[in-house]
């Protein structure tokens, strides 16, 4: 056993045109929590968002790799109004996909966020 306790952080990039873009996305239309980052000498574009116990990291990257290369790769949150929250994603033309294997006990809902990359939103039924 490794002694890996939990996800601590997932980042995901963006290219530098597109990170307006996914600023918006992430804090205004998925209403993540920025938190500040630490300070640096070199300050990065981008942001951090509290995620439960977690964080996601916004960084850009040169190219357009997610779009280019369709994969399987991708963040999920979890969700308490999956309904909801499709109303804001179609509000702001979020790019929807097909939930390509429906789970049990799950209701979810595929985007692709600014960069191209894919993100998850699961709501689990009782």
């Amino acid at each position: 056993m490794a002694g890996i306790l939990a996800i601590d952080h997932v980042q995901v990039t963006v290219p530098a045109e597109r990170m307006a873009d996914a600023l918006a996305f992430y804090g205004r239309v998925l209403g993540l929590e920025e938190i500040a980052q630490p300070a640096r000498d070199r300050p990065e574009p981008g942001a951090w968002y509290r995620v439960g116990g977690a964080e996601l990291h916004l960084r850009t990257e040169a190219g357009d790799a997610a779009a280019a290369a369709p994969s399987r790769r991708h963040v999920a949150f979890a969700v308490a109004d999956l309904d909801a929250l499709a109303i804001a994603l179609d509000a702001a033309g979020a790019e929807r996909l097909p939930d390509p294997r429906p789970v049990p006990g799950q209701r979810r809902l595929f985007v692709r966020d600014p960069g191209g990359n894919r993100v998850e939103l699961v709501e689990r039924r009782p």
